[in-house]
């Protein structure tokens, strides 16, 4: 146990220490609470909170340890995260901690299409101000597909008779035909979150990449040692970062929501990376002229 507690501690103190401080003194934060709340009750909770008496150092390193999760937070397909105790106590509690509980912890969301939106509606409940304090967030993607040459998913890669139960478990089809169409569908999905992850103010840099949960048992664990796999694995993954490089670079910060989302309802033809590169071209005409 004191093991455990003292690797807790420590993940919690660098925590702290990354994090800027966001507690300020109590007259400026009774000030603010009458200027927002206007009630006698918040205030009242406010100055019968013994944790405010604490200089405001000594609490951020306490909402550091309160709130620091030992596992990663897993982001529920509704979208709707319940947020620790701690920041429901009162409006001044939740002013200071709420930033250092978003840097403290590593967030985690499965990505089953079309559920991606789920993590969308999260972030969309985070204020813009606070969503850059986002440290960790892990994408684990569902489905991987071979994006050059053959299009080779891993249900491609993998024996018959696992091809068949995985293409099951990742499309909920195995209709090759289905799952073609799907691929498509599934890059610009991705596209469209990246691009809305951006515009709410999270850093790119802090998302990391999770292939496929190829399960248990023989069958995935020789996919998973094909040299086919590891090439494909590899590309997809190089496929994803040059994505949010480039969504990074701010390049395609003005494009329309609807240009992306018509594709995905499945109005037009135009693939992802023929509107990516449209969308260049268009900008490039513009800087010329």
């Amino acid at each position: 146990m004191d093991g455990g507690s003292s690797i807790a501690t420590t993940k919690a103190e660098s925590n702290v220490i990354r994090t800027q401080p966001v507690a300020r003194s109590d007259t400026q934060m009774r000030g603010q609470a009458r200027a927002i709340g206007g009630g006698h009750d918040e205030t009242t909770v406010a100055q019968d909170c013994k944790l405010l008496s604490i200089p405001p150092e000594i609490r951020n390193y306490i909402y550091g340890l309160a709130l620091t999760e030992s596992d990663d937070i897993v982001v529920p397909s509704s979208g709707k995260l319940s947020q620790p105790a701690l920041l429901r106590v009162c409006k001044q509690v939740r002013t200071e901690a709420l930033a250092i509980y978003y840097a403290s912890n590593n967030f985690r969301s499965r990505l089953t299409y079309p559920a991606t939106r789920s993590l969308c509606a999260w972030v969309d409940h985070i204020d813009e101000t606070i969503t850059k304090h986002i440290h960790s967030l892990i994408l684990e993607f569902d489905y991987m597909e071979y994006p050059h040459e053959s299009n080779t998913t891993i249900c491609d890669i993998a024996g018959a008779r696992f091809r068949h139960q995985l293409a099951q478990r990742l499309f909920g089809t195995t209709s090759e035909s289905e799952r073609d169409a799907l691929q498509e569908r599934y890059w610009l999905e991705r596209f469209w979150l990246l691009l809305h992850l951006r515009r709410k103010g999270l850093e790119l840099a802090c998302i990391s990449i999770q292939l496929p949960d190829l399960g248990n048992g023989r069958a995935a664990a020789s996919v998973r040692n094909s040299a086919m796999y590891q090439i494909a694995a590899s590309t997809w993954i190089d496929e994803v970062q040059q994505m949010m490089t480039r969504l990074g670079e701010g390049r395609y910060d003005k494009l329309a929501p609807e240009k992306v989302e018509a594709p995905m309802r499945g109005t037009t033809r135009t693939s992802w990376k023929r509107l990516l590169e449209d969308e260049l071209l268009d900008d490039e005409g513009e800087s010329e002229e």
